[in-house]
């Protein structure tokens, strides 16, 4: 994880240095072209070719004219920005459809037991000798530094991670033969991160649950 982090510093410190020498560079030649349409306004005007009001006008046109090259630098990191993130989305788009599994179905979330280990790749592997399992209405809190493997094992739990090795049962059925429809109608994954989607919350609460009612909802946001 540490050369991972340091790999993700390097990376972010290329950034940062890139944005700054554009910058740097833009401020360079908005600020040096102002200076030298002033000195230029101010030679003609010692010259006795402009007049004391052409002067002060190419003077501040002069600052005004280059000026604007900061906001198009600032633009061009946005639109760099808006790239980097549709190529994220297109490999997200083009990521291929999981078949429609013709597996088993259980009525509800019961007495998960879990004795795996996971591996993102091959050669590493993330979790070893996972030996969990959760009784019928307990409340189970699973604790540990950051990068521990938490957020794995709910994902694994969820059908999300499917690199692991050994066995996932749900109400002693085989986590690999449930059916996905199935398995996400009766497991909810609430990630650190939140969003709201556009329209009101109800509209967001709907989409859990097209047909709830009104004191459904009201239930749950209590």
């Amino acid at each position: 994880m540490n050369q991972e982090a340091e790999e993700f510093r390097k990376i972010t410190m290329k950034v940062l240095t890139m944005q700054l020498n554009s910058i740097t560079i833009m401020d360079l030649v908005a600020y040096g072209g102002a200076a030298l349409g002033i000195i230029l306004a101010i030679n003609q005007y010692a010259g006795g070719h402009v007049s004391l009001f052409g002067c002060l006008l190419i003077i501040l046109l002069s600052a005004d004219f280059f000026l604007p090259m900061r906001l198009l630098g600032s633009f061009f990191h946005i639109a760099m920005n808006g790239m980097a993130a549709s190529d994220k989305i297109f490999r997200l788009l083009d990521l291929p459809e999981n078949p429609i599994q013709e597996g088993q179905n259980f009525a509800r979330l019961f007495d998960p037991v879990l004795q795996f280990a996971f591996s993102y790749t091959p050669d590493r592997e993330i979790l070893h000798g996972i030996d969990l399992s959760f009784g019928q209405g307990s409340f189970t809190a699973i604790v540990g530094e950051s990068g521990c493997g938490k957020s794995t094992i709910a994902g694994v739990l969820m059908g999300r991670n499917r690199n692991y090795t050994g066995s996932l049962t749900i109400g002693g059925i085989e986590l690999a033969e449930i059916q996905e429809e199935n398995l996400m109608k009766n497991v909810t994954y609430i990630g650190r991160n939140s969003y709201l989607f556009k329209g009101t919350v109800r509209d967001n609460l709907l989409m859990a649950k097209p047909q709830a009612t009104d004191e459904e909802l009201w239930d749950v946001l209590k």
